[in-house]
């Protein structure tokens, strides 16, 4: 009987591990089968569709305005039409305005965002940036009657910069150091120089080279003040944003910003749109 017994309890440990056995292939075969049915990157969507979608600013000359045929121009749509090269790929630009660039590329809305893009760490939290191909930082821009001559003159003045925009991280930045502005938000530059055109507004902080290029082409209205060392923000750097956590098309358009701040197609571009060379260094020295 006791035998019987120990045979019996043999057979039912067997079986119990052949059991476990089976469901443990089960599962290995049904996270392989997971893995394997990944969603495709933006690389690999991009190239067998023959079609890039673009976020940019189309309201924010020199980077990205319309000519009077409505079509895109400006140096950030130079930029496009350059990696829509690269790809050997078709291009379709979706205007965007500075709020809504990160929820375009969260939500799918576009492939990549090529729009005046300034890498920041908070921004860094919801999206990936590549290397950057452009950098600059903060100017002031007033008409030409105006007193102002530095940012410190911008105390008690009514003060416009754009919303998300890292020129309105140097107002406030400002405002903390003591001068104390009364700051309007804008979503669009447009809106921000119809409000100074019409003192509406005592002068508008926007990216120094768009001051500067607003200055040459309207000398009679328009003139700049104070020096970048005054904003109370360090040279910020433009870059490409591309959805959090898509590698493959982060690595190639890393690529691709390599190649073009090496073999000169970046400098003639921005000499073409700002009037001058890039006066900050894209990989400075700490």
């Amino acid at each position: 009987m006791k035998k019987h017994k120990i045979l019996c309890l043999l057979l039912s440990a067997v079986m119990l591990t052949g059991i476990l056995t089976g469901c443990g292939a089960k599962t290995a075969s049904a996270s392989t089968s997971n893995q394997s049915t990944s969603s495709t990157g933006t690389l690999e969507k991009v190239l067998k569709s023959k079609k890039l979608i673009v976020g940019s600013l189309l309201d924010n000359a020199p980077f990205g305005s319309k000519d009077k045929q409505g079509n895109p121009i400006g140096y950030d749509v130079d930029v496009i039409k350059m990696l829509a090269k690269s790809l050997g790929v078709d291009y379709q630009i979706v205007g965007l305005t500075i709020p809504e660039r990160i929820t375009a590329l969260e939500t799918g809305k576009v492939d990549v965002v090529v729009g005046n893009f300034t890498a920041t760490l908070e921004r860094a939290q919801k999206v990936d940036f590549t290397d950057p191909y452009d950098a600059g930082s903060p100017g002031i821009l007033i008409l030409k009657d105006s007193t102002i001559a530095h940012a410190k003159d911008l105390a008690g003045k009514k003060v416009g910069t754009t919303k998300g925009s890292t020129d309105q991280i140097s107002c406030n930045n400002l405002i903390k150091a003591g001068v104390k502005m009364n700051l309007t938000l804008f979503d669009t530059e447009s809106d921000m120089e119809t409000a100074l055109e019409n003192k509406q507004v005592d002068a508008i902080v926007m990216d120094g080279p768009y001051c500067d290029y607003y200055a040459r082409m309207n000398p009679s209205k328009f003139k700049t003040a104070g020096q970048p060392s005054e904003m109370e923000m360090p040279a910020w750097y433009n870059s490409l944003g591309v959805r959090k956590g898509d590698q493959e098309w982060l690595n190639y358009l890393n690529q691709f910003v390599f190649k073009i701040n090496t073999d000169g197609e970046n400098k003639a571009s921005h000499k073409k749109w700002f009037g001058k060379d890039l006066g900050i260094p894209l990989n400075p020295k700490f």
